[in-house]
């Protein structure tokens, strides 16, 4: 903010502002681990978080998959990211079956301010 009036005198103020909640998370309800390029791995997508914790489950609540975001490389970019979970191992010895297409998801994170996020919910797999 700056201020100053007709006497020429002035003063100004910087302060940073947060709009919104600061942070996003979108999570999709499907996922499509198929061999073209499309929704191969599930993944939620987020920015805002500079902790991230990804985790998948059966329906039956066994973990399947865990995932700490990685920071980012380039400095001048500030996002977090995730690979993603591409499905259940379905080569060679360890192919396991499918009981049910249903899934779990958890995040937690944390914001640059230091704010608890977690979310959580269920997705398919279809193949």
């Amino acid at each position: 903010i700056r201020i100053y009036n007709d006497l020429d005198c002035r003063a100004e103020l910087t302060k940073p502002i947060k709009v919104g909640k600061g942070y996003s998370v979108l999570s999709p309800n499907v996922f499509t681990p198929n061999g073209d390029i499309f929704n191969q791995c599930y993944k939620p997508l987020f920015n805002g978080l500079v902790e991230a914790t990804f985790r998948v489950y059966d329906a039956q609540g066994a973990l399947l998959y865990e995932e700490i975001g990685v920071p980012p490389t380039d400095p001048t970019k500030q996002a977090l990211t995730l690979t993603g979970w591409c499905g259940p191992d379905q080569t060679g010895d360890e192919k396991k079956e499918i009981i049910t297409p249903f899934f779990i998801y958890t995040l937690d994170g944390k914001t640059a301010d230091g704010v608890e996020v977690f979310r959580d919910g269920t997705f398919i797999l279809l193949r």
